[in-house]
């Protein structure tokens, strides 16, 4: 996987399948998504993991979970956080399950961002 630019100014995320991008995640902006940034994506065992985090004093967290299978990636959960930073015990975190899995081709981020 090769991000294009990472941060608060990444724009893409390319998936790859040797040299070759497979996919590409479009990302949001700012204007979209205030201060929208992609914190990380990393390979896991069964795939790989994106997550973003966007606001200001009202910050949501979001873990995209896609595992491989069949040479493709499938969206299986998302870790959704939200955190009040003026009261940070109003934190909360729930894991919820894409039944049935989303292909990466029909995957839009922005679509599972908002609550």
């Amino acid at each position: 996987m090769v991000v294009d630019d990472q941060g608060r100014d990444a724009q893409n995320i390319n998936v790859l399948a040797g040299q070759q991008v497979k996919w590409t995640i479009k990302l949001p902006n700012n204007s979209q998504f205030n201060s929208f940034a992609l914190d990380s994506v990393n390979k896991t065992k069964t795939g790989f993991e994106i997550s973003t985090e966007w606001g200001s004093r009202y910050l949501t967290e979001r873990g995209f979970h896609f595992v491989c299978r069949d040479s493709k990636f499938f969206l299986k959960e998302i870790r959704a956080g939200t955190l009040d930073k003026g009261n940070p015990s109003k934190h909360s975190i729930k894991t919820i399950k894409i039944d049935p899995n989303v292909d990466i081709e029909k995957f839009d981020i922005t679509q599972y961002l908002t609550n």
